[in-house]
């Protein structure tokens, strides 16, 4: 089965549920660079996410696509990996793009 908006909804929703409690304890307890930090970590997750996954609707040259797709991806699932650990994890998060079964060329309605 080739990558889908799906790999990239599951994998976001992992990282902003590790994320979003750690934001808004940093928040509540007034540490500022903490917030930086995890807000800058946050913005990182949500612009891979939002051009991986849109990248799978776009239509463009198929070289350049899976590139970008291969990019946004790998810098996702380097993130998640750091909370390989835990039970939400899923193994697909470590799998390249070819594992997952390349970039599909998108259908044109």
């Amino acid at each position: 089965m080739p990558l889908t908006a799906d790999h990239f909804d599951r994998i976001n929703a992992f990282l902003r549920n590790r994320i979003d409690p750690l934001l808004a304890h940093a928040r509540e307890q007034g540490n500022s660079d903490l917030v930086t930090a995890l807000s800058a970590l946050f913005r990182a997750v949500e612009s891979n996410y939002v051009l991986g996954r849109d990248l799978l609707t776009v239509e463009s040259g198929a070289e350049d696509r899976e590139a970008t797709a291969d990019a946004r991806w790998d810098c996702l699932s380097t993130m998640a990996y750091e909370w390989r650990d835990h039970p939400d994890y899923l193994d697909e998060f470590e799998l390249n793009i070819h594992e997952l079964g390349g970039v599909p060329t998108p259908v044109r309605p």
